[in-house]
C-alpha cells in the first residue's frame, strides 16, 4: 500500500514537477543538466518500510564533473577499484563530493516524510517535499553550481 503510494506519488506527482524546474530522469535519481556538474537530487526510502508504512527523504549531490573524473581514475588506479561508477548517484555520499540530505539544509537535523496508504497524507507530503526542495535544495543547487563561473569573472 504505502510503498506502491511512494512509487505513484514520484511518478505521478513529483517527477513530473522536477522536470519543470528543468531536471531529467526518473524512478528515485534526477539531474539538473549541467555542462560542468554532477547536480543530483534523490528519493531514498528507509531501511525497515513496510508495506503499510514509508519513509523516504531527499538527497542533494552536486559534483564537479573534472573533479569526479580525476577522483575517480585515482580510485582506479591506486585501489583497483574497477566497479567505480562513470557518474556519482545522488543516494551516495561519495567523497570528496558535496553531498547533503535536504533536512541539513532546512534546519540543521535529518528530515523524513512518512506516506501511509492515506490519500490525505500524500496531498500534504507533496506540499512539504517540493516546499523543501524549491526553497531549499534548488537554490544551493543552483549557488553550488554557479561557484565556478562568479570565481572566473
Amino acid at each position: 500500500m504505502a510503498y506502491d503510494q511512494l512509487t505513484s506519488f514520484v511518478r505521478t506527482n513529483l517527477a513530473p514537477w522536477l522536470r519543470s524546474l528543468g531536471f531529467v530522469g526518473s524512478g528515485q535519481q534526477y539531474q539538473l543538466p549541467d555542462e560542468r556538474f554532477y547536480a543530483l537530487l534523490g528519493i531514498q526510502r528507509a531501511r525497515g518500510n513496510t508495506a503499510d508504512e514509508v519513509r523516504f527523504t531527499i538527497n542533494v549531490n552536486v559534483v564537479p564533473k573534472d573533479e569526479w573524473d580525476r577522483h575517480r581514475m585515482k580510485q582506479t588506479m591506486q585501489e583497483g577499484h574497477p566497479w567505480w561508477p562513470d557518474k556519482p548517484k545522488a543516494n551516495v555520499d561519495y567523497m570528496p563530493d558535496w553531498w547533503v540530505r535536504i533536512g541539513t539544509l532546512i534546519d540543521g537535523t535529518d528530515r523524513w516524510w512518512t506516506l501511509t496508504g492515506d490519500p490525505d497524507v500524500v496531498e500534504s507530503v507533496s506540499v512539504e517535499v517540493k516546499e523543501a526542495i524549491v526553497r531549499w535544495a534548488y537554490p544551493e543547487i543552483l549557488r553550488r553550481t554557479r561557484v565556478r563561473e562568479d570565481s572566473t569573472m
